[in-house]
């Protein structure tokens, strides 16, 4: 055992009676005193995805509930054991960094562009969450312009504020444990679909609106309005599954990022308007005789 647990920390673990597999693995993670343990997680429904599932992947070994709901135990003492202002800014620690958001002078500027061209206000559904919002304005309006490849995962709306997250314990060598949140999220039917890839084409318009040039709300209608035909047509009198279309995406995404990165004086405009880029990814769906899935889908998972 080359770690060295604090003592209050020591005597909580084995109260806890957590499995010596687990308590490697915290030692492992640099997880030694009640403050770092403590602020694993934002909250005890975090804490299965934020700790035990990550020290499940890790290579620890609950054999049974009992065992794993002492990771709970140990979890809630270190909470209780925790001052209150260690308590706040656990919950801080695990929740997104305000830089990463646009600042306040930029978010101003853009709905007052947005507002004087358009006369009116976008929605909260028309909209991703704020930090991809940042990304997206940061990415684009680059010199050269660029773009990441996003998961639909990841696209969540300002209106989904239900939407749960988890909080993933990052490590870099040098430095302290830190939570990074992410979606925990799955995209659930056919409209979501459809509502996820609207939010990211109107962001898009959104950020860019003080270069219509590179991508403008006429184009993101557009684009969302085909991407809704996709969604409708059926093969063989049945709907691809969501899965297909999932896979349509992130193959759309990647081809709209590789575009801009290649391309001389790129525009987001015109890679979307060039539909033989991207559109067959939408409709090369072949279903099987039995109309269960497809030679680039799968069946759809239970309701």
């Amino acid at each position: 055992m080359t770690y060295v647990f604090e003592a209050k920390f020591e005597g909580l673990v084995q109260d806890s009676k957590c499995p010596t597999s687990f308590c490697d693995w915290l030692g492992k993670q640099k997880l030694l005193d009640i403050e770092s343990f403590g602020s694993a997680a934002a909250s005890e429904i975090l804490l299965k995805t934020d700790v035990t599932d990550v020290a499940k992947s890790d290579g620890v070994d609950f054999k049974n509930i009992g065992e794993s709901s002492t990771v709970s135990t140990l979890w809630r003492a270190c909470r209780r054991a925790l001052p209150e202002g260690a308590q706040a800014a656990a919950v801080r620690g695990a929740m997104p960094d305000p830089a990463s958001c646009l600042s306040e002078g930029t978010e101003k500027g853009i709905k007052e562009k947005w507002s004087k061209r358009h006369s009116w206000i976008v929605s909260d559904s028309l909209l991703l969450i704020r930090p991809l919002q940042a990304k997206l304005h940061k990415e684009l309006t680059s010199v050269p312009p660029n773009m990441g490849v996003y998961a639909m995962e990841q696209l969540r709306t300002m209106a989904c504020l239900e939407t749960k997250t988890a909080t993933l314990l990052q490590i870099e060598p040098g430095e302290a444990v830190k939570g990074v949140e992410i979606a925990a999220d799955s995209v659930a039917g056919h409209w979501q679909v459809y509502i996820r890839v609207r939010a990211f084409f109107f962001t898009c318009a959104y950020v860019c609106v003080a270069d219509p040039s590179m991508f403008d709300l006429q184009t993101a209608n557009a684009a969302s309005e085909k991407v809704l035909s996709f969604l409708q047509h059926t093969y063989s009198v049945r709907y691809p599954p969501v899965s297909f279309f999932v896979l349509a995406w992130t193959q759309t995404c990647h081809r709209i990022s590789e575009a801009l990165r290649i391309r001389d004086n790129p525009k987001l405009k015109s890679i979307v308007l060039d539909g033989s880029l991207w559109e067959s990814h939408w409709t090369s769906y072949i279903p099987t005789q039995n109309g269960s899935g497809g030679s680039k889908g799968q069946a759809d998972t239970s309701p």
